[in-house]
């Protein structure tokens, strides 16, 4: 079978869209992780506060601490640094 120019052109394109999608459902798991990880200690925390269990439930405020140092500090930086790149040119 004879192949043209159009079929490779289409494989391409197909396995572009491909990557586009699993990257954008790959944030997506991401992000719901970091809200179910979250959720978590915050529950973890209030049922333990109800327990009476007061050296458990103060357990996962550093982790949250370290969790925003981590992630989103490094991301805002990220942002900044595009937005400060776009004004300069």
């Amino acid at each position: 079978m004879k192949r043209n120019a159009a079929d490779g052109l289409f494989a391409k394109s197909s396995i572009l869209a491909l990557k586009v999608y699993m990257g954008k459902t790959a944030k997506r798991i991401v992000a719901w992780g970091q809200i179910f990880f979250i959720l978590c200690c915050i529950c973890y925390s209030t049922y333990s506060f109800f327990i009476g269990n007061f050296e458990q439930a103060f357990l996962p405020y550093p982790i949250l601490i370290i969790y925003y140092l981590l992630f989103l500090r490094r991301t805002r930086k990220k942002e900044h640094s595009e937005e400060s790149n776009l004004n300069v040119c």
